[in-house]
């Protein structure tokens, strides 16, 4: 993996290095290989995803010379979400694109809000409508996943005015409160 590559790299230079270079190092070239199409592959499976999450925690412990820290507190030190919360908030971000008639039509026509001819409080709050269908396939796709991550999100966000609000407020939503196995990235 290239990722992997590159932070037996940095460890190598991490003796020389400051941790404030050594961070900005891991951002620039390592994390970039997460953040790239991320929507694409956040199925991965919850073997792949704790490997990715390790992988970024053994990073932050090099990064900062703490071998004796816990993942969140190197994640609340470094100010950078784990790499399962930030594929969440991306794909948020694409939904409210999307509503919004800022992506592709191809994207907008998978999102649809609620056609009622009477009045309902998922109207209000902004909450996305998804014609589920029996298939278990069916209930895994990028559609209906990026649905439920949607109206998960609290109202006030869902109601941003524009998309730099949206992005300002998406920073601190810590994610939905989950206990898949996907989700459960944390017990390393």
């Amino acid at each position: 993996m290239k990722a992997s590559r590159q932070l037996n790299c940095l460890i190598r230079l991490s003796r020389t290095l400051s941790p404030d270079v050594k961070l900005l190092l891991y951002k620039s070239f390592i994390l970039s290989n997460f953040n790239y199409c991320p929507a694409v592959w956040h199925h991965c499976g919850s073997t792949n995803t704790r490997n990715l999450e390790r992988l970024q925690y053994r990073a932050l412990k090099y990064v900062f010379n703490d071998f004796n820290a816990s993942y969140e507190s190197l994640l609340v030190l470094s100010n950078l979400p784990s790499l399962h919360l930030s594929r969440l908030r991306l794909i948020a971000c694409e939904v409210f694109k999307a509503i919004n008639q800022n992506s592709p039509k191809f994207i907008q026509s998978m999102f649809s809000k609620p056609s009622h001819s009477y009045a309902l409080r998922s109207v209000k709050t902004n909450k996305l409508c998804v014609h589920q269908s029996s298939s278990t396939k069916a209930s895994q796709s990028f559609q209906i996943f990026s649905v439920n991550i949607w109206n998960s999100l609290p109202s006030d966000i869902r109601l941003a005015s524009n998309f730099p609000a949206f992005k300002r407020m998406i920073k601190n939503w810590q994610g939905p409160v989950c206990k898949c196995s996907l989700c459960n990235f944390y017990s390393f």
